[in-house]
């Protein structure tokens, strides 16, 4: 239940055909700040080979050998689903190391460009609390946007959005110790990749999606809550756990009320090689 008394709505991933541990919304946040990469979700207990999903990937945890930080570049060009309208592109630099095979990133510098070169946006995001909760700053320059996303101690996130007319807005909701924001959604389907492709996750393309991708996943919204505020999420990933295609309502406003959703596929000029 929420502060409401409002029983959360359930966010379900569906991996080929199977169900992914489900997830409660913070219909809070939503309500109230309508922004479509502001996740926080929740995640209810299911039953996991070795250990829970809140510690799956345990194992490897114990017997992973040290880290040494190293970079990550690659870019995505996003598009109108099944054609070639490109509306802008996305290039990461990462900063992180690798845990056995999953690469964990500790910062990323995102710079979006349209389709001219120019640059329309700036993101930062920080992974040090938590790499599936991190917090970010997103400057879009040309609706004078700002929504910066802070995680104090892996316990509270505080939210402080700019709109173009000046308004602001500041809130502030708890963080569970399991729960996603923003990004964090690629870490955690790393984290559980072992548990996914051992539940039959293999060579999976959904009809129509385009992806160049070995394993598709699917987030959708399900239970009261409307899908204006959380529409299906597809995330496409290659054998090596490299995020390759996102399909969904993006965090790029093509008006300032309106996000695009687009097909999003990536490529890697400096990959991490995780062993």
């Amino acid at each position: 239940m929420n502060s409401a008394g409002n029983a959360l709505p359930l966010i379900r991933g569906l991996v080929s055909g199977q169900v992914f541990p489900e997830h409660a919304v913070n219909t809070s946040l939503y309500a109230r700040l309508r922004h479509p990469w502001l996740r926080t979700v929740l995640e209810r207990p299911v039953r996991l080979p070795s250990c829970s999903v809140a510690v799956v990937g345990c194992a490897l945890a114990l017997v992973a050998a040290p880290a040494i930080a190293e970079t990550v570049r690659f870019t995505g060009e996003a598009r109108v689903q099944g054609g070639d309208r490109l509306f802008y592109t996305e290039h990461h630099e990462q900063q992180g190391s690798c845990e056995g095979p999953n690469w964990i990133p500790e910062t990323n510098r995102v710079t979006y460009r349209n389709p001219e070169g120019d640059v329309i946006a700036e993101k930062t995001v920080d992974y040090s609390e938590a790499a599936e909760r991190p917090g970010f700053v997103l400057d879009d320059q040309r609706f004078e946007q700002r929504m910066e996303v802070r995680n104090r101690g892996d316990r509270k996130a505080i939210v402080d959005w700019v709109t173009g007319d000046g308004q602001r807005t500041r809130l502030e909701a708890s963080i569970p110790s399991n729960g996603v924001i923003d990004a964090g959604f690629e870490v955690m389907v790393r984290n559980h990749w072992d548990t996914l492709i051992e539940n039959g996750v293999d060579g999976v393309m959904l009809g129509g999606l385009g992806f160049e991708a070995e394993h598709v996943f699917r987030i959708t919204a399900t239970g009261w809550v409307s899908t204006w505020f959380v529409d299906d999420i597809y995330l496409g990933y290659s054998s090596e756990r490299r995020l390759t295609d996102f399909y969904g309502l993006t965090n790029i406003p093509k008006t300032p009320d309106e996000y695009y959703t687009a097909h999003i596929h990536y490529q890697y000029d400096a990959p991490a090689v995780c062993g």
